[in-house]
Formats: C-alpha cells, structure tokens, sequence
C-alpha cells in the first residue's frame, strides 16, 4: 500500500523547526491510515480521521510523523464544498461487503439507465477505488457513446461515490490535469475526453503513465530565472467519458469501456436528481471509507485466478477482481475480459496487415507493393469501423519490419518480400488462420463473444 499519499505543497511556515505540509491523507510509518474528511456542520469543517491498525478511529485537526506537521487541505476548502472534490464525512457500519455492494448497485440502478452487468462493473469499480493505492496498476472506466446516451449522468454519480472523487471538467489545462492529480491522490473524472491538439497528446501522455499506482510525469515550470523540471505523480484510478477511440491503441488496452447507447429513459430514473440522492450518497461514502479502513490494508490477491488472460488484462483486471466481494460477477469479469482481450487482438494493426498480406495470395519471397497492402488494409479497417491513421504508408511499412519482413524501396515504390515462414510464425501468433482470404475467420472467433 502506498506510503507516499501525501501532495508536494508545503507551507514556508514551520512550527518548532518542523515542516508544516498540507494532506489529504497518508499511510504512516506505523501502519495508522489517516484520511481528510470534510462536515460542513463542523467547525472546523476539514479534519483528519485516524485510523490505526488496530484499535478505534479518531478525528484529529493536524498530527505528526516523522518530525513533520500535517494539516487538512484547508486551501482547498472551496473546491471541496463545491463538489468539484466530494470525501466522506465520517465512517459508518456497512454490514459486509456484499451487502455494500448490493448497496452501491441499487443506489445506480436508481439513478443511470444500463445493464445489470455495467451496473454491477460500476459499483465493484467504485468500491475498488477506496483500496486503488493496494496495487501496482488499476483499469480505467470509460463510457463511450453518442451525446444523450447517458455518459455525463454516469460520471456524475461517480462523482458523489468514488473515493476522493475530483471533477476536472471538460477540457481542464495540462496544468490543472499533473497538479490536481499529484495533490489530491484520488479519482479523477474527466468528461467529454476527446480533446485535440497539445491537451489530446496531454491527456494521452496522463492516461499511459497515471494507470500505475506510482505514475508520474514531468513538467518544467519557471523558478526564479531559470525553469525546473518538477515530476508529478499522477498514478490512480479515473473515469472518462468520449465518443470515439484513443488514438493510441495503449490507452485503449488500459480501460474496461461501458458502450452507452440511445435509447428511451427507463420511467424509474430521474432527469433531476432529488436531494434525497445526494443524503444517500454521503452515507454510502461513509460506509466506503469504513470498508477502505477495514479492507485496504489486507486485500488477498486473487492472481491466480486469472492466468487465463494476457500480461495486460491479467495486470488491470487484477485489482477489481480481487476487491469485489461478488463471485458471479468476478466471473462475468473473467469473461469480459477475454472476449475484450480477443477484440483487441481483432483491431490490432499488426493483424489488419497480415490479413492484407493473404487477401494478396502472395507466393514466396514474392516481391509485393505495401501500397497494395494498404489498400487492403483500409478495406478491412474500414469494415471494422477502425480508422484509418494506423495505415499511412510509412506505418504500414513500419508494421511490416514489425511482423519481421524485409522491405526495400525501388524507383516503383516500396515493397515488401513475401516470406513464407514467417508469415505462417506470425499467423500462429495472431490466431489467424491462413486459409482465410479476406478476415472473415477472425470475424468469426470475436463474434462468439
């Protein structure tokens, strides 16, 4: 678990010779969790609970470890009250963590209109953020789908469970995305993600690095005048909401994608969310911070069960499998998984050029144009509903060097020299079978999923 959950702001004042530092929470050195909670009819309204590994929890204004000072994010105090970062008030009893989850899964099905298996997905996800610091890595959640197909509601109830749940809006600066991420150490929601330009390459750049518990990137900012380069640490589970595919095919392999679709509003869920919603939430995040004081600290890993999946999806489906509570959806899980696995191996740009390579029926260390392999390959992406910028000809090119073909360039353009043990090397790789003339063998193994 990590011990290091404390932000990089530190006040210039010290109190006995002792640093002052600001936090949302740390795990200190002798094992005692402690976490900021915020009650707006307190006064003050920010304090610590404390919560040593055994014996009962308090609240506290400040403590010490190690010969420094901690305080409560008090700076933050209006972000905090505005919902833009929503913590527990306190602890409460939840029962056991079946009956939380239940909990957590009739309170969404009340509020967002999906089915029982992405309800399910999001309250175990909500529950694993409360222990996301227990594992090297953690999935992302990610609702993809039209305007009006429900995503931005989805991230708003989020928003009212996760832990440390924190709003960066649509199209926050690549400012606001490192530093809020580094200081506030929880989940981080980001709505309509399908940014351009240099935020787009930000994002991306966040997204790749901030899946692993200990994530960090560097920015340069100005000190005095020169320009430091300062890391932060941008590591912790978050949820998004886009339209279309990530550019980079990575970003895609660290998220568990909820399709939202159009369709008619179920009667039972409110178009306005009642106050009623929001009491309800605070008690169920009292009862998450209870489960994480109780749980975090001790979670088994069920790796072991999961051999069945590839380094990747065994790596982000580890830590929501491990935490639910639930063995019927664990299974369910363990299924999506590889039928998630199997269509990205399906999209792969590597397999979308070795099923050009056959459309060819090319015959061995036969000489063959890569235009003509990218004109196939766009045949076939575009069959897919896959874009075409993974098959510009310089990257076609790059994917067939890749797949460890030869080619060379000749006053007719590029080509690439057909060989055909590797191709058959390659074909077993992807599971592709070499009968097939047009991808329609791989259509048929992703569609039994």
């Amino acid at each position: 678990m990590d011990k290091g959950t404390v932000t990089n702001s530190e006040s210039k004042s010290t109190l006995y010779g002792r640093k002052n530092l600001t936090s949302y929470g740390l795990l200190l050195s002798d094992g005692t969790l402690v976490e900021a909670i915020y009650d707006e009819t307190k006064r003050p309204s920010l304090s610590f609970l404390v919560a040593p590994p055994d014996g009962p929890t308090s609240e506290a204004n400040s403590f010490t470890d190690r010969g420094e000072v901690f305080s409560p994010p008090t700076g933050d105090v209006d972000v905090i009250s505005g919902g833009t970062v929503t913590l527990a008030s306190g602890v409460a009893d939840y029962g056991t963590p079946a009956l939380l989850i239940e909990e957590l899964y009739k309170y969404l099905r009340r509020s967002v209109d999906l089915e029982q298996f992405q309800l399910k997905l999001m309250a175990n996800w909500t529950l694993m953020t409360y222990a996301y610091d227990a594992w090297d890595a953690v999935p992302y959640l990610r609702f993809k789908g039209e305007p009006g197909t429900g995503k931005t509601r989805c991230l708003a109830m989020l928003q009212l469970l996760c832990y440390r749940a924190t709003d960066l809006g649509v199209g926050p600066s690549k400012s606001a995305l490192f530093r809020t991420s580094d200081r506030v150490r929880g989940t981080m929601l980001i709505d309509e993600a399908d940014y351009e330009g240099d935020l787009r390459s930000d994002l991306i750049q966040l997204l790749n690095a901030g899946y692993k518990k200990n994530g960090t990137m560097t920015i340069s900012s100005p000190h005095g005048d020169d320009w430091k380069a300062k890391p932060y640490r941008v590591g912790g589970p978050k949820a998004l909401a886009n339209r279309e595919d990530f550019p980079d095919r990575a970003t895609e392999t660290r998220c568990v994608t909820i399709h939202t679709v159009q369709k008619p509003l179920a009667p039972h869920i409110p178009t306005r969310l009642p106050p009623s919603f929001m009491a309800d939430a605070a008690v169920i995040r009292k009862k998450l911070l209870q489960w994480r004081i109780d749980n975090a600290r001790s979670l088994p890993s069920l790796e072991g069960e999961l051999s069945c999946l590839e380094a990747r999806a065994r790596e982000i489906c580890l830590p929501l499998y491990s935490c639910s509570p639930d063995p019927d959806f664990r299974q369910e899980l363990l299924q999506w998984f590889k039928c998630h696995t199997m269509e990205l191996r399906h999209e792969e740009p590597s397999r979308i050029v070795l099923e050009s390579i056959i459309a060819c029926r090319p015959k061995d260390q036969e000489a063959i144009p890569v235009a003509r392999i990218r004109k196939n390959a766009l045949v076939i992406a575009a069959r897919r509903d896959l874009p075409d910028r993974h098959f510009a000809p310089k990257r076609v090119a790059d994917l067939l060097r890749g797949l460890r073909f030869e080619t060379k360039r000749r006053n007719d353009g590029a080509h690439f020299y057909f060989d055909a043990a590797v191709f058959e090397q390659q074909c077993k790789r992807f599971e592709i079978s070499i009968g097939c003339r047009d991808g329609s063998d791989a259509d048929a193994k992703s569609s039994t999923c």
